[in-house]
C-alpha cells in the first residue's frame, strides 16, 4: 500500500499547490478555504464468496459439500482533507483527498452432506473467523455550489475522483476428503475383498494476497455548517464515492491439515485439489466505493 499512498499524496499536493495562495492573484488569498475531517465510511452491500462442489467415490454415494465466506456488516474510519477557492460568492472549486479503511472477509461457514451406498446419511460442519481490509485513498476535484453566505451555510458538490486502492484477506475452505483401504479376506478356496472407507474434512486456508489496483470514479454530496466567525466554521457532510469494484481470485494454500471429526487425523491437500477448489470458489469483490458520513473544521482566509 505504501506505494500507492506515496503517489496518492503526491497528486493530492499537486491539487493543494494548484490552490495555492503563493500562485495567488490579487484577491486569491481571501477566498482560499481549508477542511479537515473524519468521520465513518459506509461501503455498499458486499457480496458472498462461495465454493461449492460435489462429487462421489467407491462406497460414497453422494458428496455435497458449500463454504460461504462471508463479509464484515458495518463501516470504518475515515479522514478527509481540502482546499476550495471561491472565484465567485456562490461557486468555487475544491480539491483534496480522502482515506478509509473498511473490513473485509471475516466469516466462513461450511456444510458437508454425504450418503453411503447402504444409504446411511451424515454431515460435517464448521465456522471460521477471517480477516481482510479493503483501503481507499481517492483524490478528488470538485465544482461547489453555496446558495447563501451566512452562519448557517450549505454547500453542494460534485466532481472526478482517482481512487488508489488495497485489498487483503485470509478465510478458510471446508473440504471434504475420504481414503479407502482393500482388505482381502480368505474363505476357502477364494479370497473376498472388503473396502474400508473413511470420509472426513479439513479447513485449508484461503488467502488474497495485498493487491493494489487504480480507478476512476467521482463523488457527490451535500454539506452543512455554521459559521462561528469570518475564518472558523464546525459542518457536517455525507458524500458518496463511487468507482467500478474488482473480482480478485482467492488462492488455496496445499498442505497438511488436520481432520475436523476423527482424532489426530491428518489429511493432504494436493497442489491438483488447491487449483481445482480454486477454480469452484467464486471471487471476492472488492468494492471502493461507500458512503461518508463526516464532521470537521474549516478555517478561511478571507
Amino acid at each position: 500500500m505504501a506505494d500507492f499512498l506515496k503517489k496518492a499524496l503526491l497528486l493530492a499536493v499537486l491539487a493543494a499547490l494548484s490552490l495555492s495562495p503563493a500562485r495567488a492573484a490579487s484577491g486569491f488569498w481571501k477566498k482560499l478555504e481549508y477542511a479537515l475531517s473524519v468521520g465513518l465510511a459506509l461501503p455498499r452491500l458486499a457480496t458472498v464468496s462461495v465454493y461449492r462442489d460435489d462429487w462421489s467415490l467407491k462406497l460414497l454415494k453422494n458428496v455435497s459439500e458449500e463454504t460461504v465466506v462471508s463479509p464484515e456488516k458495518g463501516g470504518g474510519p475515515a479522514f478527509r482533507i481540502s482546499a476550495s477557492h471561491f472565484f465567485r460568492p456562490r461557486f468555487g472549486l475544491e480539491a483534496g483527498f480522502s482515506f478509509t479503511s473498511i473490513a473485509g472477509p471475516t466469516r466462513s461457514a461450511f456444510r458437508l452432506s454425504y450418503v453411503w451406498v447402504d444409504g446411511l446419511e451424515g454431515t460435517i460442519r464448521g465456522d471460521w473467523d477471517g480477516s481482510g481490509r479493503l483501503f481507499s485513498f481517492p483524490v478528488f476535484f470538485n465544482a461547489v455550489w453555496k446558495p447563501a453566505r451566512n452562519r448557517l451555510q450549505l454547500k453542494l458538490f460534485a466532481g472526478p475522483s482517482l481512487f488508489f486502492n488495497s485489498a487483503r484477506a485470509s478465510a478458510k475452505v471446508g473440504l471434504g476428503l475420504s481414503d479407502e483401504t482393500t482388505i482381502l479376506v480368505y474363505t476357502p478356496p477364494v479370497w473376498t475383498p472388503t473396502i474400508v472407507q473413511h470420509i472426513d474434512a479439513v479447513a485449508a486456508d484461503l488467502e488474497i494476497p495485498k493487491t493494489s489496483w487504480t480507478s476512476f470514479g467521482f463523488n457527490a454530496g451535500l454539506g452543512i455548517g455554521f459559521a462561528f466567525g469570518p475564518r472558523l466554521a464546525a459542518g457536517c457532510e455525507i458524500r458518496f464515492f463511487g468507482a467500478p469494484a474488482r473480482d480478485i481470485p482467492w488462492s488455496v494454500t496445499p498442505g497438511t491439515y488436520d481432520g475436523l471429526t476423527e482424532t489426530r487425523s491428518r489429511w493432504i491437500v494436493s497442489d491438483n485439489l488447491a487449483r481445482y477448489v480454486e477454480s469452484q470458489t467464486s471471487a471476492f469483490r472488492a468494492d471502493p466505493s461507500h458512503v461518508q458520513v463526516s464532521a470537521g473544521l474549516k478555517l478561511s482566509f478571507r
